[in-house]
């Protein structure tokens, strides 16, 4: 029996020894009796050994054919029980999820990634967390659709995305026969052709189910910025989702100059895509998925010089020329076969999209007309309306923004972290946040802060959601988790934001110009940091807002 101990401790030690130069893999024995019993201690050590080897070598982690590297000290563990684990903070880096932050576990959900059904997500998935802040690698994958595997002899997971089966886009496409494209309006004399084509765009995403006409006079009027009729897509969008509006053609009639104070949004704008520069694939997919796409185009002044880039008899537009784009239109659909030789210059290819005008139905063909896919202003500039609700969808907006986005800030670095502080006007639920995405692929943290007292209070913020946003534009993102807010609390919430092209990734209203020359400063309270442990009144150093909307629900 001794013999048999020693020979047990000296086998041991050897294994022991060769885990500390790295793993040796050895042919399974047979399990073996000592007094009747099993040597299940001889195993344990074994994997012990296995499990040790695989961490000090460290964990190589590949996403379709990628290697991914973990931000931050934390990496990837294989546990005891042989589960790779990873930190849940960069679960939503890893996977491009929405992860909600509860006490024990964490709810994932996957984004949309079919454009044939674009509001659809996966219902939540709940992970336990391990120590407080792992989860299982392979949980997660399946619970978001990735395909995982681990190589032993390579020491690496591999996963594999998803594949959107989404139809391809046909050749050929036009609102008009879906019954998806407002009436055709004439803005006259006035330089509002901005506001015409918001408001069609607007009303063109909730069409054919919801037939809306909603006022350009008062978007005109009632924008908040210095102009005296032009505009853009921007101040469109700022005046929506501020809740200033839409208001009803009947409330604000066009044309009279005057647009009554105290009126209601008729509806609440909560999400926009604005467009990235002639992605003419992306164009495309938000027409036929969501409706009209505004868009700024160039277009002559004089009648005479618009002859030489108009066919009138076509209704086919054509600049050869890089302009400043000085006209807005809406984007209603596309034919990839129009012909070339149907312009007054002939473009070098076939292809055009089909828009809609504000000049009557006097112009082109009752209203629409053709440009040409190789005009090189067209597809620049614009956005659509990806996310529309009924006005009871919150009880209270918190906002200090009203003019939107007019500038961009930052640290030279992708990744900035922004606050913005606020007082519960009641016992509420704080249902969901509102952000700028200043450019495409856009990873998000939301924080809060309790019993806010002073800016030192920002270190100690609480995770509430993790997110991936996969365009540009304005998104409200709803909380899974949303935290109870008490009458009178002073509280504060937090956007870490890595946007993977900007350097100034954080969204500021500010006074950019003279447009933006009344934008009130005074009405917020906000903090930047890029790194979250020393913050700056963005106020008092940037004389700016933080982008960032609040949205909560009585109790």
């Amino acid at each position: 029996m001794k013999r048999l101990r020693r020979f047990i401790i000296l086998t041991l030690v050897i294994l022991l020894a060769a885990g500390t130069a790295g793993l040796i893999y050895y042919k399974k024995p047979a399990v073996r009796s000592v007094s009747g019993k099993s040597s299940e201690a001889l195993k344990q050590i074994y994997k012990s050994i296995e499990i040790h080897s695989i961490n000090s070598k460290g964990i190589a982690v590949y996403l379709d054919d990628e290697k991914y590297i973990l931000s931050g000290s934390d990496q990837f563990l294989m546990s005891d029980g042989m589960v790779l684990l990873m930190p849940a903070l960069s679960l939503n880096d890893l996977f491009s999820c929405s992860v909600s932050w509860e006490s024990d576990h964490v709810l994932v959900s996957s984004l949309p990634a079919d454009p044939a059904d674009p509001d659809k997500t996966a219902d939540s998935v709940s992970l336990q967390l391990t120590d407080g802040k792992y989860v299982r690698v392979a949980e997660a994958a399946s619970a978001l659709g990735f395909k995982y595997s681990w190589n032993s002899e390579k020491n690496a997971a591999y996963l594999s995305s998803p594949k959107s089966t989404a139809a391809k886009l046909p050749a050929k496409f036009d609102l008009r026969s879906e019954g998806r494209i407002s009436a055709v309006r004439d803005q006259g004399s006035w330089g509002s052709c901005w506001a015409f084509a918001a408001i069609s765009a607007l009303e063109s995403s909730l069409l054919p189910d919801q037939v809306w006409n909603f006022s350009e006079d008062n978007l005109v009027n009632k924008n908040g910025f210095s102009v005296d009729g032009g505009g853009d897509f921007n101040m469109a969008l700022a005046y929506m989702l501020s809740w200033t509006g839409p208001v009803t053609e009947k409330q604000d009639e066009y044309g009279d100059g005057v647009s009554p104070d105290g009126l209601k949004a008729a509806v609440h704008v909560q999400d926009s895509v604005i467009i990235s520069n002639r992605d003419y694939k992306q164009i495309k997919s938000l027409v036929y998925y969501y409706g009209a796409v505004e868009s700024s185009i160039y277009s002559p002044q004089d009648s005479d010089t618009l002859s030489d880039y108009y066919n009138g008899d076509n209704a086919a537009f054509y600049c050869p020329d890089s302009r400043e784009c000085n006209h807005d239109i809406d984007i209603i659909g596309w034919d990839d076969d129009y012909p070339k030789e149907n312009f007054n210059t002939q473009p070098a290819d076939d292809g055009a999209f089909i828009c809609k005008n504000s000049w009557g139905e006097g112009f082109g063909d009752n209203g629409y007309f053709y440009i040409s896919y190789d005009d090189p202003n067209i597809g620049i500039y614009g956005a659509a309306y990806t996310g529309v609700e009924s006005t009871d969808n919150y009880d209270k907006i918190y906002q200090s923004d009203l003019l939107g986005w007019t500038g961009s800030t930052g640290y030279d670095s992708p990744e900035a972290l922004f606050s913005s502080v606020y007082t519960a006007a009641g016992s509420e639920d704080l249902s969901a946040v509102g952000f700028y995405s200043t450019d495409c692929d856009t990873w998000y943290d939301i924080y809060i802060v309790h019993d806010f007292s002073s800016v030192d209070d920002l270190k100690n913020k609480e995770i509430l959601q993790s997110g991936y946003i996969r365009e540009k534009g304005y998104f409200t993102i709803k909380l899974g988790n949303a935290p109870q807010l008490a009458k009178g609390e002073k509280f504060a919430v937090v956007i870490d934001i890595y946007t993977k092209d900007s350097l100034h990734p954080v969204a500021m209203e500010y006074a950019e110009n003279e447009m933006s020359a009344d934008a009130d400063i005074s009405d917020g309270e906000g903090y930047m940091s890029s790194d979250g442990t020393e913050w700056t009144s963005m106020e008092k150093t940037s004389k700016c807002n933080a982008c960032l909307k609040l949205y909560a629900s009585s109790r």
